[in-house]
């Protein structure tokens, strides 16, 4: 087989994109502070994700809970008072991630 001729096969060009992708998300959902004398990074909608912080539903009815524009709510069981959620509130969840509601 004949080695191609006109492309340019470096590690740097294919991995650093998603590298690069990889390690902006993992310090947005890893809080870490930002830094003084960085600059905002504006998202990209057709590369990055959106997180999106957790509302606290505890002690809230079930029938109360509405939907929500950017992630999903699951409720399990048939009681009357949200009791725990998965993930806890002020957590971040990636949009269109699923909040899990538990009732008594």
């Amino acid at each position: 087989m004949n080695q191609p001729k006109s492309a340019i096969q470096f590690a740097g060009i294919i991995l650093a994109p998603l590298v690069k992708e990889v390690l902006l998300n993992s310090v947005s959902v890893l809080g870490i502070p930002k830094q003084e004398g960085q600059h905002e990074r504006e998202p990209r909608w057709y590369v990055d994700n959106f997180f999106y912080e957790v509302e606290n539903y505890i002690g809230r009815s079930p029938k109360s809970i509405v939907y929500h524009p950017y992630y999903r709510i699951k409720i399990v069981g048939d009681g009357d008072v949200i009791i725990a959620q998965s993930p806890e509130a002020g957590e971040k969840i990636v949009q269109d991630g699923y909040v899990t509601l538990y009732t008594n």
